[in-house]
């Protein structure tokens, strides 16, 4: 059911405090209620609804989720409560539905091929009990939500209907064929949540066209920002072969990679301020931000020690007219080498 656009006023006791508030996020479900005086979720309340011609209608709700001024910030919402009106309260709620189908016929009817401003995000996860979480964290975050238990039917969905974002858990199976099943079904920016941190899988991961990676255990809000990011708009030409945060995949492990499978382009280490490009040509390092020499070792080698701040590479032919170029075996011996070092010394 389509919620409503349209300001309702409502009411309900906190201990002996009559609140007033309103709502107008109304639905024949439950409802979100713009308040800070919030109460423990899961808790029931007679919630009184106030409807046209100011007729008040109390219909007992549980508090399905709070939403408070911090995270509403950050989401870009207003503050409250989710309320899920109870299936058992006859005959107030057959009255509220009444009303509410009452006001959606009569609103505006949409024009066709005009579509609903709430982003679409679909959530695909095998696991029923997980999947249910991932959906109940994403619900303050103003989304219309999805949901596919198995392939087939993530299939058919992302065939048939429009999504702004994809949430993907690996117990789907599907991490590994993501290219494959891009090229069957228009894939949206994806969130992959991982079942750990394998730095190796979630590079694979980003060479796929994964837009994150969230590796268990995590939190409900962070998912919800992580989601939000994604659904961000962002310039996406040109693409990189590979990015991330230095948080989560050190520069060590991408060069790694990157002298494993012989990549040639250019690879950007972003630590605040600081900027450093690495030219790569078939796994070897030909220059470090357009030189190599001696200068350009030692801040090669300050900036693999960088644990905040992203990295990206582009693969691209590269012109170089250094006949030996750094093997990153022999770097990363030097880092680890240094690093041993400066532990000595503490």
């Amino acid at each position: 059911m389509p919620r409503l656009g349209i300001r309702r006023p409502v009411r309900f006791y906190r201990i002996d405090e009559l609140i007033c508030a309103y709502t107008d996020d109304l639905s024949d479900r439950g409802a979100f209620v713009h308040t800070d005086a919030f109460l423990p979720v899961n808790g029931v309340v007679d919630l009184c609804v106030v409807l046209g011609d100011n007729r008040p209608v109390t219909v007992p709700a549980r508090v399905a989720y709070c939403l408070p001024p911090d995270q509403a910030r950050q989401l870009g919402r207003r503050s409250g409560i989710g309320f899920q009106f109870l299936a058992h309260a006859k005959p107030q709620l057959d009255e509220l539905r009444q009303f509410v189908r009452g006001a959606d016929t009569r609103a505006p009817a949409r024009r066709e091929g005009q579509s609903s401003s709430r982003k679409r995000v679909l959530v695909a996860c095998a696991h029923s009990r997980l999947g249910n979480r991932l959906a109940h964290a994403l619900s303050p975050a103003g989304v219309e939500l999805g949901i596919s238990v198995n392939a087939e039917e993530l299939i058919t969905q992302l065939g048939e209907q429009r999504w702004d974002a994809l949430v993907l858990d690996e117990s789907m199976g599907l991490a590994s064929q993501l290219v494959q099943l891009a090229r069957e079904v228009a894939l949206p920016p994806l969130l992959l949540v991982a079942r750990g941190h394998d730095e190796l899988s979630r590079l694979q991961a980003y060479r796929a066209g994964v837009a994150d990676c969230l590796p268990r255990p995590f939190t409900d809000e962070e998912l919800r920002l992580r989601v939000l990011h994604v659904l961000q708009p962002r310039r996406r030409k040109p693409t990189p072969d590979i990015a991330g945060t230095l948080s989560r995949m050190p520069a060590t492990s991408v060069l790694a990679l990157l002298e494993h499978e012989r990549r040639s382009g250019m690879l950007l280490l972003q630590g605040g301020a600081e900027e450093v490009g690495i030219t790569l040509r078939a796994g070897g390092i030909c220059a470090v931000d357009g030189t190599l020499d001696d200068g350009a070792r030692h801040r090669l080698l300050s900036a693999l020690r960088w644990s905040e701040g992203h990295f990206e590479f582009r693969t691209g032919a590269v012109v170089s007219h250094v006949d030996e170029p750094w093997p990153i075996s022999g770097v990363l011996l030097d880092c680890a080498r240094i690093e041993d070092e400066r532990g000595a010394d503490l």
